[in-house]
């Protein structure tokens, strides 16, 4: 029972880094990003790279994204979601700026749960 629990995790943790990975592509450019997933569903995280091939006004800067879920699913959280929604996007100069926004998001969005 433990190596289904532990394999579902894995499959879940890999499809939503693909579909985090897939949201950048399409809309912010091309960029190393580091992934939380809150309790609540939301997903918070930000680029460890500067952004490359990006809007203009992101290009070259690290940027902090978040989606809520919405959808079929999207109160059951992180489990049960299929679809996002971007909610918040927002380039800084450094990188400790970045990470800090971003942690400070995932925070707020752990509380909620």
């Amino acid at each position: 029972m433990v190596n289904d629990m532990t394999d579902l995790t894995t499959q879940m943790n890999a499809r939503l880094s693909q579909i985090w990975g897939e949201a950048m592509a399409e809309v912010e450019g091309w960029a190393r990003q580091q992934l939380w997933t809150a309790p609540d569903g939301w997903l918070v995280g930000y680029t460890t790279e500067r952004l490359h091939d990006g809007p203009a006004h992101l290009t070259g800067k690290f940027v902090v994204l978040v989606y809520k879920p919405i959808g079929k699913g999207s109160r059951g959280g992180r489990k049960t979601a299929r679809t996002w929604k971007r909610v918040y996007s927002r380039g800084f100069a450094k990188r400790k700026t970045a990470r800090a926004r971003a942690e400070a998001l995932y925070v707020q969005h752990s509380k909620r749960a």
